[in-house]
């Protein structure tokens, strides 16, 4: 007996809870419901203190399912012999590309507080995971399947009508109250665009709530639509209530969720429904530009007048190319690009920064195998079966939209939004099981599980666990990297007079650093800019120098405020670190004295150089051996049991094939 059904074929009016003989116990329709609560009823900047960023009470919750689900999945056959799961194949591929990340970012010399994000970033991986399989295994029937996309639009409802009291009462309410066992980040806040509250309901941002009401939003229209058996009220009021706090968001991204979910779906309901709703989008428009006053000039100006977020993001790009140049193929490990270095609005750059080609590959490859499940399959409904049909496009925009706004802000970084995401993921996969039960029963299934017994002792599983071992001897075998940084300060001479003008005025002194910093940099072959505070030894980079003037302001406004020029050197080599330490210092004090000379200052004026003695040195960068042993070893158990999956599908495959020769024409 387990908590997640087999999908079966519907049963008529009954409702099947997946369990055959105890139908009143929780099955998974369940959990997802609970994990709802978590996700969107708690305030999303709430922690498990004692977890830091690791205790996020959804995430959590979903690594509990992970363990529901693998539990399931030891004691329970039903799994064996099933046809092609496109998005669980998909998940893992992105799992391996995190697990890959990891290990590389294990060789790399990052700060304490990027290894422990890092470490963070697999149990993150592990909640999505989670929740994604619950929800991909667990829903057993069509019936089933209706309830939960009801309770789905229920909480969408309720999570819009809190926004929409935020916005007119300008009052946050969620942080009025505490929840016993948890903390505050101090990550909320409305903030206001033209004086309007952006209102967020229980999120951290404007923009994570955003993409909760555009990904729940095609489901309670198809509810709304559909689903006949329930009052106008109860499945029409979540829609009026995303739609409305959508719009009065003062957020761009919330309306262009909307659009990309009417877009889709506007085509594929019946005309009546397309008629009274583009009467009732023109009404609803009508009614906020009366009623609050300014909206309307507000939202066109969003879209018409000058960008500073947008500036900021595209300012990134250089940044982005830097940083993927140094490990392209599987980045930094997931989360360990600081928002402190830079914010990256776009969770799909970001994704190449952390994870790399393959990691966003695994991304793409994962919302792309969703889109195929929604639609791929939802013919084989029944005229009766109209809203089981058409939650098949109803998904297929929830993705899009979903997608669209990951484009938009760093959305992983966000409990609600990552949480959301990869449930509808999960409910793509779910809806595919329930299209292939209806198409046919499942006893052909059962059939080639028979044959998967001994697939276990194939080769695939053993050239892959071979060639793991290799591939960990070569990244255990990584050299240590030694990194070395000066500070090298301009210092008034004993005697300040004023025939030196660059003493006179401060900013004329930060300016000679300026000029030193530029002039060495050309001397050099000119390099490419970091944008960012992340030491040169965290980058990645095992062979390679950054002159530059400390930036203390941030990505919106820079701010060199000392006459400072900082050297890092990184090297497999010591004593080649040091000597370029001592070279490059040494030209800047160089460079220093002729720059003052060409401006005509005497020499006892000059501002002199002094090379501070607290980052003076060279030091050892080695890699974190138990992690980068942790990591290889998750990646070969994965890779083994992917290749053995494979074998026995082959397996299974070759069997079928002999099968259906051997039988009679």
């Amino acid at each position: 007996m387990t908590m997640l059904g087999a999908p079966r074929r519907s049963t008529g009016s009954n409702v099947d809870t997946g369990f055959s003989a105890l139908p009143v116990r929780p099955d998974a329709v369940w959990f997802v419901t609970a994990y709802l609560v978590v996700l969107l009823v708690i305030p999303a900047d709430r922690r498990v203190g004692v977890l830091g960023g690791a205790g996020s009470p959804g995430a959590l919750f979903a690594i509990f399912g992970l363990v529901l689900w693998g539990f399931d999945r030891v004691q329970s056959r039903r799994f064996e012999g099933r046809r092609f799961q496109p998005v669980s194949a998909a998940l893992l591929f992105f799992a391996v590309s995190v697990l890959a990340s990891y290990v590389v970012s294990s060789t790399m010399s990052l700060p304490a507080v990027e290894r422990s994000v890092a470490d963070t970033g697999l149990l993150r991986l592990a909640a999505m995971a989670g929740i994604l399989l619950i929800a991909h295994d667990g829903i057993p029937t069509p019936e089933r399947f209706l309830v939960l996309m009801r309770r789905i639009s229920a909480f969408g409802g309720a999570y819009a009508t809190l926004g929409l009291v935020q916005f007119f009462t300008r009052r946050a309410f969620v942080d009025s109250f505490s929840i016993p066992g948890l903390v505050e980040n101090g990550w909320f806040s409305f903030g206001e665009r033209a004086g309007f509250i952006r209102a967020i309901s229980t999120a951290m941002h404007p923009l994570e709530a955003a993409l909760v009401l555009a990904m729940i939003l095609p489901i309670a229209l198809t509810v709304a639509i559909y689903d006949k058996k329930r009052s106008a009220v109860a499945r029409w009021y979540p829609v009026a209530a995303i739609l409305f706090l959508s719009v009065l968001s003062v957020t761009r991204s919330a309306l262009l969720g909307v659009v990309v979910v009417i877009a889709v779906l506007f085509w594929t309901w019946p005309r009546a429904v397309r008629q009274w709703m583009a009467v009732a989008i023109g009404f609803g428009l009508v009614a906020v530009y009366v009623g609050v006053p300014g909206m309307a000039g507000t939202i066109i100006g969003m879209f018409s007048g000058p960008d500073s977020s947008l500036d900021s993001r595209t300012a990134g790009y250089d940044t982005v190319a830097s940083f993927v140049g140094v490990s392209p193929l599987f980045g930094r490990g997931l989360g360990t690009f600081l928002p402190s270095y830079r914010i990256i609005d776009n969770q799909f750059l970001l994704t190449l920064v952390e994870t790399g080609a393959v990691g966003l590959a695994a991304l793409l490859i994962l919302i792309c195998a969703a889109c195929w499940a929604a639609v791929s399959m939802r013919c084989v409904w029944k005229p009766q079966d109209e809203i089981m049909a058409a939650f098949g496009y109803a998904l297929l925009a929830s993705v899009l939209a979903g997608s669209l706004l990951l484009a938009l802000f760093d959305a992983f970084s966000f409990p609600q939004a990552c949480g959301m995401f990869f449930l509808v993921i999960g409910l793509c996969g779910a809806y595919l099981n329930l299209c292939r039960a209806e198409a046919a029963p499942l006893a052909e299934s059962a059939k080639t599980a028979l044959t998967s017994s001994t697939w276990r002792r194939r080769v695939l599983p053993v050239v892959a666990l071979v060639a793991m071992v290799g591939l960990s001897a070569a990244v255990l075998a990584t050299p240590p990297l030694y990194y070395g940084r000066v500070d090298v300060r301009f210092v008034l001479p004993e005697s300040p007079d004023d025939s030196n003008g660059l003493i006179a005025d401060p900013g004329l002194t930060l300016y000679l650093a300026g000029v030193v910093e530029q002039r060495l940099n050309a001397e050099l072959g000119g390099q490419e800019k970091q944008t960012t505070s992340a030491p040169l030894s965290s980058t990645g980079i095992r062979d390679g120098r950054w002159v530059h003037i400390p930036n203390v302001g941030g990505q919106w406004e820079t701010s060199h405020d000392q006459p400072l020029i900082v050297v890092e050197v990184v090297g497999e080599s010591p004593a080649r670190v040091d000597a370029q330490l001592n070279d490059f210092s040494g030209r800047v004090t160089d460079l220093a004295r002729t720059s003052q000379e060409e401006m005509g200052i005497p020499s006892s004026l000059h501002i002199r150089t002094t090379v501070s003695s607290e980052t003076a040195g060279v030091t050892s960068m080695g890699m974190e051996r138990r992690r980068a042993v942790a990591g290889l070893a998750l990646l070969t158990l994965t890779v083994v049991t992917v290749a053995a999956r494979g074998g026995g599908r082959m397996r299974d495959a070759h069997s079928r094939r002999r099968r259906e020769d051997d039988e009679p024409t």
